[in-house]
């Protein structure tokens, strides 16, 4: 056996026995970063459409607006057929 470290002490009293409980802090910490990072690239990406060479303001803001409605727009088309895999092959 190997021999116990406060971390995994500390974790052991803080985390949930449960699998899916642990699975489930663990899902919506990396949901949070991914927000997290979306709303930091936000502000910078009409300078990065600049960088790529699309000129003038109004042609920089449409496709900044199209690039950050992307997203969006694939959850809400793709969702349905995620939720219908997960019903056919997720846990019973």
């Amino acid at each position: 056996m190997r021999p116990h470290t406060l971390t995994s002490r500390i974790a052991a009293s803080v985390l949930p026995r449960e699998a899916w409980k642990r699975n489930e802090i663990a899902v919506n910490i990396a949901a949070g970063l991914v927000f997290f990072g979306f709303t930091l690239v936000m502000p910078f990406l009409p300078l990065y459409v600049e960088e790529l060479g699309v000129k003038g303001v109004g042609k920089i803001a449409l496709w900044s607006g199209i690039l950050l409605s992307v997203p969006p727009l694939l959850r809400r088309l793709l969702g349905p057929f995620w939720g219908r895999v997960a019903d056919r092959y997720g846990m019973s």
